[in-house]
């Protein structure tokens, strides 16, 4: 596959003006948008982007790019599939973290799951129909993420590796083929496994599943009590059914409770009043 050296200024900064996308032209016009970061200077890149103080990532988003430069003012670059690249102060980690919040889905959720299988490092971050996989130890203040469930196949040796990307976007890297491949292994196994863990709680919790279109006092008894009371979140009631299966293995070893109740009551507030209001109502 030929590669681009440069970017095509002139089209993109077009593309912008008529707030098109590349992928807007007839197949017998297609042209691939393509980023070679591994021949091009990064200057060019950064004089393309658009600035922004703060950056917020949305389903666009492929790549994410630490900057290194002292001279340079930004610290990241951001490549998204419609063409348009941002730059901005905050570094590949803050974004990421930010990210990770506004999913409401942390990073030790993936790499809780990746140890289990022995990836202690550079482990994806998969959740629902994303999977962003990062390029060195995220202990680190910065590094870059490839956004793997944008790629449709990729190409390379051992110094550089083409990913194509839907529907006509080419990401040029500077990773060997085995990195690549290596990180698309890892995700495809975290997200194997979340898929197993699905399939396994959906049997254990889904009785609204099997009789959403059924009447039983079950049903209707539930209908009633989504008006009367307020559910700990599910990630409070998961940590807590964690904890408790930590507690009972500590006193299977030791014999004793440890922490106490009282103790976990106040790791999870929420979890006490929700129990202390159950026990009110079944008192009336």
């Amino acid at each position: 596959m030929k590669q681009s050296l440069f970017v095509d200024i002139n089209r993109y900064v077009n593309r912008l003006k008529d707030q098109t996308t590349p992928y807007n032209v007839e197949p017998t016009q297609k042209r691939l948008c393509e980023y070679n970061l591994v021949d091009t200077p990064l200057e060019q890149f950064v004089d393309l982007a658009l600035d922004r103080k703060v950056i917020f990532l949305d389903e666009k988003a492929f790549y994410l790019m630490k900057l290194t430069d002292d001279e340079l003012p930004y610290r990241s670059l951001v490549f998204q599939i419609d063409g348009t690249i941002l730059k901005s102060a905050e570094t590949t980690g803050q974004i990421m973290a930010r990210y990770f919040k506004k999913l409401q889905v942390p990073y030790s959720s993936s790499s809780d799951l990746g140890k289990l299988v022995n990836i202690h490092q550079k482990c994806p971050y998969v959740t629902e129909d994303v999977c962003f996989a990062p390029d060195g130890g995220v202990s680190k203040k910065s590094v870059n993420w490839v956004g793997l469930h944008h790629i449709k196949y990729f190409e390379g040796n051992m110094k550089k590796t083409t990913i194509c990307l839907a529907p006509h976007s080419e990401l040029v890297l500077p990773l060997s083929i085995q990195q690549v491949h290596t990180m698309v292994e890892h995700g495809s196994l975290i997200a194997l496994m979340q898929q197993a863990i699905l399939e396994c709680l959906t049997k254990q919790f889904s009785f609204m599943n099997t009789y959403a279109h059924s009447n039983n006092v079950i049903t209707d008894y539930i209908h009633k009590l989504k008006y009367e009371i307020t559910l700990p979140s599910p990630q409070e009631m998961y940590q807590f059914m964690d904890q408790k299966r930590i507690l009972n293995l500590l006193k299977s070893i030791m014999g004793v409770d440890y922490p106490t109740k009282e103790e976990l009551d106040k790791v999870l507030p929420s979890l006490d009043a929700f129990r202390s209001y159950l026990d009110m109502d079944r008192k009336k």
